[in-house]
């Protein structure tokens, strides 16, 4: 369904014809041009034209023996009328007349009814040289000559009584009543030499290793993460590839018990079939005939008033009594408005130390050890920032502080989501408030949920209950939202303090038991 547009044969004849055009003294052009569906000479016939001629070109040769042979009295007339135009006529009208005027006829007796679609496309891409170029039959050839133009053809338009031969990818989005899939026992088995390595702040870098023996640990786990993608693009594939058939797929492939593979697609499909074959079917071959009489498309669809109107709970407000208008943010417990929360002041001292930690800390875990102070200076150091040295060197200190302690290892590995926005109701006292905010860290296991809350305050408590209410009161927001999500969770929250750095764990009972809206 894709072709090179400058690869097909029907374009080939139009350049050559061009060609002359340009250059009549161009004898191997010449003979390609009079050999071609435009003018058809035969073998013997361009022979007896071209060996032993008295001419020196082959142009000038068929120019003298037109009046006296009838055999090149058409070629010569025919290629010295559009000789004459071209001096005078835009690439397009040139072509669009010489295929009008008995070109496309010509072409499509040679080289069969699929050499449109080139034609076709040949003159549009005349149009659009025409629309941004002078239109000189010299300038368009080298532009289309310079450029590869792939065209995809509409396959849906196509004549009728054709084999369409596709690859998987290219059919997507197309179906036909029967499909065969001809070769479902090859499997994928090449994986790149060069693999990329993203090291943080959007820069990755090339590794090669020609083969798994050359492999480090490194290129042994992108090697892996390559393979998987393939396979599952593979599978993808299988989906795409048995989904295209209207009424019949026939699944074929052809192999050695040797290289049988329950990789294949062929095993895959037979693994999840044969089972429902051998209950409900007395051969390998599954069949669904239509029981029921078409639908009648003769009778109208029914209106939406024929339905009546909708009931009471279908438009009444499921989550109780809402204060509209008010979000309540977890890191302010009062009530915000919507059109204060862009309001907010950020330009303290602290809250600007609090941002760059807290991005520091989003980012870093995903950079290599041996990396994270070159990135975390570079980051800092950035004009946009406006942060003087001292800060740059505080606020990488105690982002690098915490990341170097081991016992935080599990809270910044690279699976834990960052800055997870949550949003939801809560009920409380027979009321229901609407809340929004961001989780700083979210870990997300088979049957626990853990929720890391950051704080960079210079002052950090000795025990929990020292901890500022209001802390609590957002930590417990953040609890009561994620076990709406996770009720089948065991979710445990904490507090990481920066400075120190200490975490300070809360268990369930304490978060079920914080009043938070009082």
């Amino acid at each position: 369904d894709r072709m090179m547009l400058t690869d097909q044969l029907p374009i080939m004849d139009l350049v050559a014809l061009g060609q002359f055009l340009l250059l009549p003294d161009d004898d191997l052009n010449l003979a390609v041009v009079l050999k071609g569906p435009l003018i058809g000479l035969t073998e013997e016939e361009l022979l007896d034209l071209c060996w032993a001629r008295k001419e020196k070109n082959l142009w000038s040769e068929l120019s003298k023996r037109a009046p006296n042979d009838d055999r090149y009295a058409m070629a010569y007339k025919f290629l010295n009328t559009w000789l004459k135009r071209a001096d005078f006529t835009p690439p397009y009208e040139l072509y669009s007349q010489l295929l009008c005027l008995g070109g496309r006829k010509k072409i499509t007796e040679r080289l069969g009814l699929e050499a449109n679609d080139p034609l076709d496309e040949f003159l549009t891409q005349a149009i659009e040289f025409e629309r941004a170029n002078i239109p000189s039959l010299q300038g368009f050839l080298h532009w289309l000559a310079s450029a590869d133009f792939e065209v995809k053809r509409d396959l849906e338009t196509g004549q009728a009584n054709q084999v369409r031969i596709l690859t998987v990818h290219s059919s997507k989005g197309l179906q036909a009543p029967i499909v065969f899939l001809p070769d479902t026992m090859s499997t994928p088995n090449k994986t790149p030499n060069v693999f990329w390595k993203e090291i943080g702040d959007g820069v990755s870098i090339p590794l090669w290793s020609p083969s798994q023996e050359a492999d480090n640990l490194n290129t042994s786990l992108l090697r892996e993460e390559a393979i998987e993608k393939r396979n599952r693009e593979y599978r993808r594939l299988l989906y795409v590839a048995m989904t295209r058939a209207e009424d019949r797929l026939y699944i074929s492939g052809w192999g050695t018990r040797r290289n049988k593979s329950e990789f294949s697609w062929y095993e895959m499909i037979e693994s999840g079939l044969r089972p429902l074959a051998e209950k409900y079917c007395d051969t390998f071959i599954f069949a669904s005939p239509q029981t029921e009489p078409p639908d009648d498309k003769s009778k109208s669809e029914p209106s939406v008033s024929s339905y009546g109107s909708l009931p009471q709970w279908a438009t009444a407000n499921f989550l109780g009594e809402i204060d509209n208008g008010v979000i309540i943010q977890p890191s302010s417990i009062s009530g915000i408005s919507v059109d204060q929360i862009s309001m907010r002041l950020t330009h303290s001292k602290e809250l600007k130390k609090g941002k760059f930690i807290h991005h520091l800390l989003e980012w870093l875990p995903l950079i290599d050890k041996g990396y994270r102070q070159t990135q975390g200076k570079k980051y800092l150091a950035e004009p946009r920032h406006y942060l003087d040295e001292d800060e740059q060197e505080e606020y990488l200190r105690s982002a690098l502080k915490v990341l170097g302690d081991k016992s935080f290892d599990n809270i910044f590995n690279k699976e834990a989501l960052v800055e997870v926005p949550i949003s939801g109701n809560i009920m409380e006292a027979g009321k229901m408030h609407k809340v929004s905010g961001r989780i700083d860290r979210l870990l997300i296991n088979k049957d626990e949920i853990t929720v890391v809350d950051l704080k960079t305050n210079k002052v950090v408590p000795k025990n929990i209950s020292q901890v500022p209410t209001s802390y609590k009161h957002q930590l417990a927001i953040y609890y009561k939202l994620v076990k709406q999500i996770y009720p089948d969770h065991e979710i445990k929250c904490m507090l990481l303090w920066v400075e120190k750095p200490i975490v300070m764990p809360f268990s369930s009972r304490e978060m079920d038991s914080i009043k938070i809206f009082n």
